[in-house]
């Protein structure tokens, strides 16, 4: 399996397993089927070419927390992904992947959090997501035994509704999901976080406003990796 780096720290995003804050050991992996224009927050791990090659042994020997973060790069383009799932999930850890929306053909095990990046136009991938119909069957599928997040990072207006139109067809569904909204990093985010929950609280039924999360990466704000 192609790896970036693993290390410990605590988790600096919300997520649908691992609470924001909890001390946890990422496995990041290397290489991305995205080019987000924005900065990535790990550019180096965009390559297929670098980091290492490490088997599923040698990567466990590393996992010191029972939070385990899968991140990248992007996991879902390594083919070991399952594997590593399946044996985590086996030894009882708390595992979370990371992802970034392009690939929904998830590993089957159960009791596994995703939090999935749903590309706004900031990023210059939006043409690479699903429409909020189309994700339905994806989703219900997943969420049948999997825990699930959308995220969405947030530069502008224009991001923010371009979320809205997920959130809103989504939420109008049977699935149990929860959204998070992620200003870009190092935005100022009373830009967009009011005109969003002023959206929240106009255009959802109040019975939803428990499933959206305003998420800022604090592991950033405190200087940590």
């Amino acid at each position: 399996m192609r790896i970036h780096s693993i290390f410990d720290s605590i988790s600096g995003e919300a997520g649908p397993v691992i609470p924001q804050g909890a001390w946890t050991t990422f496995i990041r992996t290397q290489g991305c089927n995205c080019r987000c224009q924005y900065p990535c927050d790990t550019f180096d791990s965009q390559s297929i070419y670098g980091g290492q090659e490490l088997n599923i042994d040698q990567i466990l020997e590393h996992c010191t927390s029972k939070n385990i973060l899968i991140t990248g790069g992007e996991p879902m383009i390594q083919p070991e992904l399952p594997q590593l799932i399946a044996l985590l999930d086996s030894q009882r850890y708390n595992v979370q992947v990371e992802t970034n929306g392009t690939i929904w053909d998830f590993p089957k095990t159960a009791d596994v959090g995703y939090a999935i990046d749903i590309k706004c136009p900031c990023s210059g991938m939006e043409n690479k997501m699903p429409s909020p119909y189309d994700l339905i069957p994806h989703l219900q599928m997943l969420t049948a035994r999997c825990s699930a997040m959308l995220k969405f990072v947030v530069k502008d207006k224009n991001d923010v509704d371009f979320a809205a139109r997920y959130i809103e067809t989504l939420a109008a569904s049977t699935l149990l999901l929860h959204f998070a909204l992620s200003p870009i990093d190092g935005l100022d985010s009373s830009r967009v976080v009011p005109y969003f929950l002023k959206w929240m609280r106009e255009t959802l039924p109040s019975s939803v406003w428990h499933r959206i999360i305003i998420s800022v990466q604090i592991h950033k704000l405190l200087g940590l990796a």
